[in-house]
């Protein structure tokens, strides 16, 4: 795909075909490069681990409980984290019709690495609608994309349509 929306767009761009075959969840992990940060490379590594525990800890109970399971030490307060990313998520509310998408007391998945439902994202990534140009050109920013906006949107755009959110 086109080098947009970081590892969003890709993972939009596979959820049809996932759902298409049947999987019940996804492990949605990617590599995430943060220079930014001195413990970037410390931080990816737990990320990807908390990811990899959950799905191997899950149950057959667990199969079509919860649309998105996030890690507890890295599910993170929306309001706390909006910084620059207030604009995109007003254009996500804009775009389905949500409102009050930044006055959440919800969290995300910090990173964007959680289990989830594919059909769940399918749904909700149908009603977005979105295409690669809707995503910035890639230029190394830290914040402030239509990406970093949904990061922090996923959670308050299923549990829109119907579904719960777990965190573990």
């Amino acid at each position: 795909v086109m080098n947009r929306g970081r590892d969003i767009w890709p993972f939009l761009q596979l959820l049809p075909e996932v759902a298409a075959l049947g999987f019940q969840r996804f492990v949605k992990v990617h590599t995430k490069r943060s220079p930014h940060r001195v413990d970037g490379q410390r931080w990816a590594a737990e990320l990807i681990d908390d990811t990899f525990t959950i799905a191997r800890t899950m149950t057959e109970s667990d199969a079509g409980t919860a649309a998105m399971l996030i890690s507890a030490r890295h599910a993170l307060p929306v309001l706390e984290n909006i910084s620059s990313n207030g604009g995109a998520m007003r254009w996500i509310e804009r775009r389905i019709g949500m409102t009050s998408i930044t006055e959440t007391d919800d969290v995300f998945a910090a990173g964007s690495m959680f289990v989830g439902d594919p059909h769940a994202f399918a749904d909700v990534a149908r009603e977005l609608d979105l295409r690669a140009t809707d995503f910035e050109e890639e230029r190394g920013r830290i914040d402030g994309t239509l990406a970093h906006g949904l990061e922090r949107t996923w959670v308050q755009l299923l549990r829109r349509s119907g579904a719960r959110v777990e965190v573990r």
